[in-house]
């Protein structure tokens, strides 16, 4: 059961990437628009150092980093970063021929550090725990 819904996550992150990559400039400035709340919060955080963007790339990996560890726990890591990579890449390329959006190397870079993200939460969840260590064959402690 948990496995089903693992999959419906990573499912659902990949489409949610790709539907906010291929959505037009115009259809993207209606939620920069100030008529409206979430206008007013994104045109808000724009004005920091950190806009929306940078975190809607980097939480969305961190979270198809996690997902896809967690259905294939026999990935090791560089495995992970390079699937990741490699529809990071698919997703910038397919923004080219999308009036009103480019594609970026800035949003590579994001994506790098939510795959770095979502990887370190994987690295505490799996490391081992004092009195949980396993333990190999041998001889037995005096």
């Amino acid at each position: 059961m948990a496995r089903r819904w693992l999959i419906v996550l990573l499912v659902a992150g990949v489409v949610l990437m790709f539907t906010a990559m291929l959505l037009p400039g115009a259809a993207l400035a209606w939620f920069y628009n100030d008529a409206h709340a979430l206008g007013r919060v994104l045109i808000g955080l724009d004005q920091t150092a950190f806009p929306f963007s940078r975190w809607f790339h980097m939480l969305v990996f961190a979270w198809l980093t996690v997902c896809l560890c967690a259905l294939f726990p026999r990935l090791r890591y560089w495995q992970v970063t390079a699937i990741l990579l490699g529809l990071a890449v698919a997703g910038e390329l397919v923004q080219i021929p999308v009036p009103g959006r480019t594609a970026g190397v800035g949003d590579l870079v994001d994506d790098l550090l939510g795959i770095g993200l979502g990887l370190a939460v994987v690295a505490v969840v799996r490391r081992p725990r004092p009195g949980n260590a396993i333990r190999r064959p041998g001889p037995p402690d005096q």
